[in-house]
């Protein structure tokens, strides 16, 4: 019997190849974008997961009174923990930096982080060589991970090897990391005892600065909820003043609900909503080309249930048809999965793969997913067609011409879901397209044209004049300027501000930025009140302050220049007057509102030159070639940076940008395989209406109003899914809109545009069937049948 049914359907598939085609194209094509985002989510999910104590390793985060959270905690906080929590079995700091790593003359710019000896058994990151327990112990030890070992060292074993950091200290390699996987929000080449960070920021110990992340493994069974509020206690006691309350966050939602960027849960969430609209798109086809084509197999199921075939014969018939082509349909898949992954890597950022054997997982998911795909695939046809009553069926009587007229009804509704999905990805894509050029199109206070950014190595903060001055004697070199930080990672918010007026019970947080005199005709930014920066006012230098525009409203002060202002850094309380009030300028990506921004020149916070290139040069290389040997004669021990700010502005919007791109290709992919299955069921309808037409066209009819009549009801429907994705974008649009702070207007024309283009693609793909009927000669059209 079960040989029988698989010579049946496949005798069906090759006699309506052209149908099998279709659908085998179109479930193809779902299933491969279905699994594409598969791996894609199970990548984003799986971030932190594999370490052995995953489910009970917590990062401490803080809640500022202005209600921004930020990974970063004082550095007692993890010994007070330690000892004073028997909840929390270990604790470890962490805090990031670069640092010139040499090695016989092989240097290079290289990622670490100053780590508590206890992060090695904390988080099992696989050691090629040496203990994890006494790794870390001594002030002089180094951990590196087995890329960089390799790097500096070759095919030698680097184990009790010295290399040599910031050309000052060498130290002693202790251990050697499996490198990190991709898949870890840690991003590290090499590990530092925290006791040489210590060292170097003796005297800065304080609860009231927060750093550096701590990390903490708690026992077994203990509730973090309750940790939190005896932490918050903690951190009151020893910094009553400051309302700031401290939470943990799990290890393994890090990456999808990072505070300082990274994933995001929202992107997983709609990404396996469209995998599901694909594939649902796909599987519609299949449903209205199989309902379709009933018409022509209703004599074979009238003489099966008269030779006595059950109704469970025909489910597990039509189900073995549909489960073998889309057996058909996944093969195809998977070899389109493999061809577009590269393609799809490059997109995303990801280093995806489809490893069967070793990824149980997605093997079995795969397996669902087949499985999946052929049962709602024939779910409606396989009840429809074995719900024919063979009396009915044999004689072609009334009540089977309703239940025609009643499939006809599902067929529509389904092509009306079809395009619904596919206009509102059309729309989302449109959406996105134009938020994203308003973004980097916006004017963001300053002029980027052009302008290099370089880290201060070596002694170039001591030599900053000299440096500058030789940078100057290049033509092409328009401004030369000194800051603390790149202009779109200026995020360190500081408390310790007073002036004339202050509200005593406000909390207010400003945005520091240390520039030296040159820095706003740099970057040419606007003055709406006062000056800039001068050397003829000797007094800017020890007491002057430049304030944006959102400064001066959260302050609520009129007239603000020569009013006192005053900030309490390093070396105590620096007094001073506003000299200047600059235009608002964006230092964040659009998602923020402009924060308020404090300048104040203080040569010591200085840790990059920004520097312009004159605009129209013909060759900026060779400009760039001068700055790097410029460069070497200062420092020549370390390896020359650069980056430009227009690139580093961009990089804010990475993500959004990847977005749009796969939305683009998902958007492109739904509207084909609702027009593959348009054109099939199309092609079904006019082959059906032939006989109709060709009397039609006896009786005088014209080919316009034969097309006219055939494409109307395609067109009908298409409107109609119009208007249900206009009803569902919209609110989902907005939503999204509302995560940026600075968005576009919502407009009308991104509606009709994608109902437009929707209209156009399923008239042409209608048109092509109904122009073969309507030309085609009515004396053969009357022979048909």
């Amino acid at each position: 019997m079960l040989k029988n049914y698989l010579k049946i359907a496949l005798r069906t598939l090759y006699k309506y190849k052209g149908y099998s085609i279709i659908n085998i194209l179109g479930l193809a094509i779902g299933m491969a974008t279905c699994i594409i985002i598969l791996l894609w989510v199970q990548d984003e999910m799986s971030y932190d997961r594999f370490f052995k104590n995953s489910k009970n390793l917590y990062r401490v985060y803080a809640e500022f009174y202005s209600n921004e959270s930020w990974a970063v905690t004082p550095i007692p906080l993890a010994p007070a923990l330690k000892s004073d929590f028997p909840e929390i079995a270990d604790v470890s700091r962490y805090r990031s930096f670069s640092a010139l790593i040499e090695n016989n003359n092989v240097r290079f710019n290289e990622r670490g982080a100053f780590v508590d000896p206890s992060f090695l058994t904390m988080f099992s990151f696989p050691l090629l060589n040496g203990d994890a327990i006494t790794a870390l112990t001594d002030p002089y030890s180094i951990v590196i991970t087995e890329t960089m070992a390799d790097k500096y060292f070759g095919d030698n074993n680097p184990l009790g090897k010295t290399i040599k950091i910031d050309n000052v200290n060498d130290y002693k390699i202790t251990g050697v990391l499996k490198s990190n996987p991709g898949n870890s929000h840690f991003r590290f080449n090499f590990l530092l005892p925290f006791e040489i960070f210590l060292k170097k920021d003796r005297g800065q110990i304080s609860w009231e600065r927060f750093q550096l992340r701590t990390y903490v493994l708690l026992n077994e069974d203990v509730q973090s909820e309750k940790v939190e509020a005896s932490i918050t206690e903690l951190l009151d006691q020893h910094n009553p003043e400051n309302d700031i309350k401290l939470h943990l966050q799990p290890l393994t939602q890090i990456h999808l609900h990072n505070l300082n960027g990274g994933g995001n849960i929202e992107y997983v969430y709609i990404f396996s909503i469209i995998a599901l609209f694909v594939l649902l798109i796909a599987c519609i086809n299949f449903m209205n080309l199989t309902t379709a084509r009933s018409s022509t197999r209703t004599k074979e199921i009238g003489m099966r249930k008269v030779t006595g075939a059950s109704k469970f014969d025909f489910i597990k018939q039509f189900m073995g048809e549909s489960i073998l082509l889309s057996l058909f349909a996944f093969i195809i898949a998977i070899n389109i999965v493999y061809l577009v992954l590269p393609i799809f890597n490059d997109i995303s950022g990801k280093m995806l793969n489809l490893n069967l054997i070793k990824n149980i997982d997605i093997g079995l998911g795969l397996i669902g997913l087949l499985l999946l795909t052929g049962i709602i695939s024939c779910s409606y046809p396989t009840f429809f067609l074995a719900a024919f009553k063979p009396v009915a069926i044999l004689k072609a009587n009334s009540s089977l011409i309703k239940k025609k007229n009643k499939d006809a009804i599902l067929r529509k509704s389904l092509v009306i879901l079809q395009f619904s999905i596919s206009i509102f990805l059309l729309i989302v894509t449109l959406v996105i397209s134009r938020q994203l050029n308003f973004l980097l199109n916006k004017d963001p206070g300053y002029n980027s044209e052009q302008v290099v950014y370089l880290p201060m190595k070596g002694d170039l903060k001591q030599q900053n004049e000299p440096f500058k001055n030789e940078l100057l004697q290049n033509r092409n070199i328009v401004n030369v300027a000194a800051t603390s930080g790149m202009l779109v990672d200026m995020l360190s918010s500081y408390d310790g501000f007073d002036w004339d007026g202050k509200n005593p019970d406000k909390r207010y947080s400003f945005v520091l930025g240390a520039v030296d005199f040159d820095y706003l005709q740099t970057l040419k930014m606007e003055m709406t009140d006062g000056r800039g920066f001068s050397k003829k006012y000797l007094s800017d230098e020890t007491g002057g302050f430049i304030v944006n525009q959102a400064a001066i409203e959260a302050m609520g002060m009129k007239n603000p220049i020569e009013k006192r202002f005053s900030f309490e850094g390093r070396q105590g309380w620096r007094h001073g007057t506003i000299v200047g009030v600059v235009k608002n300028f964006h230092f964040q990506s659009l998602h923020n509102k402009i924060e308020p921004f404090v300048m104040m020149i203080q040569p010591d916070r200085y840790n990059y030159f920004c520097l312009r290139i004159k605009p129209g040069t013909p060759d900026i290389s060779e400009t760039l070639t001068f700055v790097e040997n410029t460069w070497k004669k200062f420092v020549p021990n370390y390896p020359f940076e650069y980056s430009f700010l227009d690139e580093e502005f961009e990089s804010l919007y990475r993500a959004e940008q990847r977005t749009k791109k796969i939305f683009s290709y998902f958007s492109f992919l739904a509207m084909f395989i609702s027009c593959l299955g348009l054109f099939g069921l199309s092609s079904f309808t006019a082959e059906r209406r032939t006989k109709e037409i060709g009397i039609r066209k006896v009786l005088g009819a014209s080919v316009p109003g034969i097309m006219r009549l055939l494409n109307k009801e395609f067109l009908f429907l298409i409107a109609v899914s119009n208007l249900i994705a206009w009803i569902f974008s919209y609110f989902i649009i907005k939503k999204w809109l509302q995560n940026f702070a600075y968005h576009i207007e919502l407009g009308w024309y991104f509606f009709v545009i994608s109902g437009l283009l929707a209209m156009f693609f399923a008239l042409v793909v209608v048109s092509i069937q109904s122009s073969k009927v309507a030309f085609q000669n009515p004396v053969e059209s009357l022979r048909y049948e």
